[in-house]
């Protein structure tokens, strides 16, 4: 363990524990947050050392990327499920298999989910979410998870959907490169000054024009047109 607050025989209360086998990632992180003043910080880079500092907590956050020195993170998950603690995961990874398994499992522990190549105010972000006990995907997670699924769909299909998108109105554009932005309702609303139940009719109108299945396939046909237009400039 690189660094980690003084021992106590007290429980800590809102530490935050980073556990990975990266000593970079862990100084740099490390340094931010105490930047931030954010205080009992433990760094970790095996399981049984972030298990150690975690078991002498009341609640506290773990950062934790995809693998530590003695463990995976599907095992040290698991192992955090045994302790008798408020302990809310972050998750950094880029693994699209690892990303999709914790969006989809319903254990609760796993509470945000970020990339490795994030900046400090994305986490900073998502630390803030996840102790206010709201569950956090980066944009970055958000269009390497569409990105996977797109495969999935019927291309064909959603290539006759693009010639359809010049019927959207003005208004309906805006929303729609919002969601390709993969900004969820409420900030789609806060950024064009209108409200949350707007901004889902509008959605609904895109979807007909379209002729999608539904708000998941606005969402991945969004992001396939942005990254096309992307690729084409």
């Amino acid at each position: 363990m690189t660094r980690i607050i003084p021992f106590s025989t007290a429980k800590i209360v809102d530490a935050i524990c980073i556990a990975s086998d990266n000593n970079i990632l862990c100084e740099a992180l490390f340094d931010y947050l105490q930047h931030r003043n954010f205080e009992n910080i433990g760094v970790a880079c095996s399981e049984k050392e972030t298990l150690d500092f975690l078991g002498r907590c009341d609640s506290s956050i773990l950062i934790i990327s995809a693998n530590l020195l003695d463990s995976t993170v599907f095992q040290t998950i698991d192992a955090l499920k045994k302790l008798k603690t408020d302990v809310k995961v972050i998750l950094l990874s880029n693994k699209i298999e690892v990303l999709r398994y914790f969006e989809e499992s319903q254990d609760g522990v796993v509470k945000g989910l970020l990339s490795n190549h994030e900046s400090m105010s994305d986490l900073y972000y998502c630390i803030m979410e996840v102790y206010n006990s709201r569950k956090y995907k980066s944009g970055h997670v958000k269009r390497l998870l569409l990105q996977s699924q797109i495969s999935s769909y019927d291309l064909p299909a959603l290539g006759c959907s693009f010639s359809k998108i010049k019927e959207l109105t003005k208004r309906e554009m805006e929303i729609f490169l919002a969601i390709s932005n993969t900004l969820s309702t409420r900030r789609i609303a806060e950024a064009l000054f209108i409200s949350p139940a707007t901004v889902n009719n509008h959605k609904a109108s895109i979807i007909g024009k379209l002729s999608l299945k539904g708000k998941n396939q606005l969402l991945s046909i969004a992001v396939w047109y942005r990254t096309t237009l992307t690729n084409i400039a």
